[in-house]
């Protein structure tokens, strides 16, 4: 999710913004999201190997996110 608001050209402040109002508090911190729009502006594609001990994102959870981009994506096509 944090990668696609930032492929929209969301700043970080606005997919926190975005986030916390959809997830609340499982959002990641700011510093998180920061971080990885850094890595996505660097053409990084995967979040497999990120592992900060304070902040552990789970392949379960991504995989979550990425099946909930993707219904989003598909119910907005079928609108327009």
């Amino acid at each position: 999710m944090i990668k696609f608001l930032y492929l929209k050209g969301n700043t970080p402040t606005q997919i926190k913004a975005e986030l916390d109002a959809i997830y609340g508090d499982s959002t990641p911190s700011f510093v998180t999201i920061k971080r990885l729009a850094a890595e996505f502006k660097h053409d990084r594609t995967s979040l497999a190997d990120y592992n900060k001990s304070s902040e552990r994102l789970t392949i379960a959870t991504i995989i979550d996110n990425i099946k909930k981009v993707h219904q989003i994506i598909l119910d907005d096509s079928n609108q327009g």
